[in-house]
């Protein structure tokens, strides 16, 4: 279950949030001033993703593609025109 937190409240401790977390699954939106700033998620809440995880269980899931989702990638990819090569290495 998703909880939503204060930045600003000093009586929670990381190490509360993480024992909830551990023990009842729980994961928090942490907000300042009123707005989402970061999420806290246990590790078990998101297993890897992995080849199989992808195409047994987030494939199924997606919504069907409409017949015209091919004509609306070319446009994008027109549109978009060039991508700048990267300053980084890889």
């Amino acid at each position: 279950m998703t909880k939503t937190i204060d930045l600003a409240d000093k009586n929670v401790t990381v190490a509360e949030l993480v024992e909830r977390m551990e023990a009842d699954g729980d994961s928090f939106v942490v907000e300042r001033n009123g707005k989402p700033v970061a999420e806290l998620i246990g590790c078990k809440s998101k297993p890897p993703l992995t080849f199989d995880r992808l195409v047994n269980e987030v494939i199924p899931t997606l919504p069907d593609v409409d017949d015209d989702f091919l004509d609306d990638v070319r446009q994008i990819r027109r549109e978009q025109g060039v991508v700048p090569e990267s300053k980084w290495e890889f």
